[in-house]
């Protein structure tokens, strides 16, 4: 599965294509800092099959004593990043891991924080952490606690995504309430965007994907929309650009009340 797992998110990324879904095959790879010094040597490459069917077994096999399936996906992580079985495309590897053990174990709201993106915003703390641990006898505890404050700050931006989608979705039904009835949530949220972005255009494209939606839906969205006098609309390099009509404020107004 690892394997796979590698071949599908590196296909077409690397510098060396025969290098996806594959064991490296040399110990040139070394982990540099951004001053070019060594930061990180891996393990010899004959090993790394044998390291990986470790971890493979430490993974799959039940934990005694019990383990809890957060620090486990951590320390999953980091023993990626440790054997760097591949010639590139480790550390995506080792997030893609984290998160598929993180869901395997019943987390599903991993699926939708965002903890590799807070990971990317410190890396000199991930790499101090991975580093500590590698030099403190594998001491794995600085880098369970930096991926455990990641997780919690995680968490609570998805609170406050979450609270904020809420905020805009009963905005969007109030006005839907007080505008002409027969305003879908989505046409609602357009015309909300409006209100606060007058200046904004809209694609069709656009649209469908910021509602998740297809495009004939997000099309004839739009269409009704300029139909009812909300938006204007004019067609450039053969697409249609949306905006907010002449109309627009008088016609808010009006439906209003």
């Amino acid at each position: 599965m690892i394997l796979s797992l590698h071949k599908l998110i590196t296909k077409g990324t690397l510098k060396n294509p025969r290098a996806e879904g594959k064991f490296r095959g040399t110990d040139d790879i070394i982990v540099r800092d951004d001053a070019n010094e060594v930061e990180y040597v891996p393990p010899p490459h004959n090993q790394v099959p044998t390291l990986v069917n470790d971890l493979c077994d430490f993974v799959n096999a039940p934990a005694l004593p019990f383990i809890h399936p957060l620090i486990k996906a951590i320390i999953l992580h980091f023993l990626v990043g440790y054997i760097h079985p591949f010639e590139d495309g480790n550390g995506r590897a080792a997030r893609a891991l984290f998160y598929w053990f993180c869901l395997k174990s019943g987390y599903w709201p991993f699926e939708f924080m965002p903890i590799s993106r807070i990971i990317k915003k410190a890396p000199a703390k991930y790499a101090r952490a991975f580093l500590f641990t590698e030099y403190d006898d594998l001491d794995m505890n600085y880098f369970i606690e930096f991926n455990l404050d990641a997780i919690k700050q995680a968490i609570v931006e998805l609170g406050a995504y979450l609270k904020k989608k809420q905020k805009e979705k009963n905005e969007a039904l109030q006005l839907m309430t007080k505008l002409a009835k027969d305003l879908n949530l989505r046409q609602s949220l357009i015309l909300k965007d409006l209100v606060e972005e007058p200046e904004k255009a809209l694609s069709i494209k656009e649209t469908s994907a910021k509602y998740n939606v297809t495009y004939q839906t997000a099309r004839t969205d739009l269409l009704e929309l300029s139909k009812k006098g909300y938006l204007g609309l004019h067609k450039k390099r053969k697409q249609f650009v949306f905006y907010k009509s002449d109309k627009f404020d008088e016609k808010i107004r009006t439906d209003k009340n």
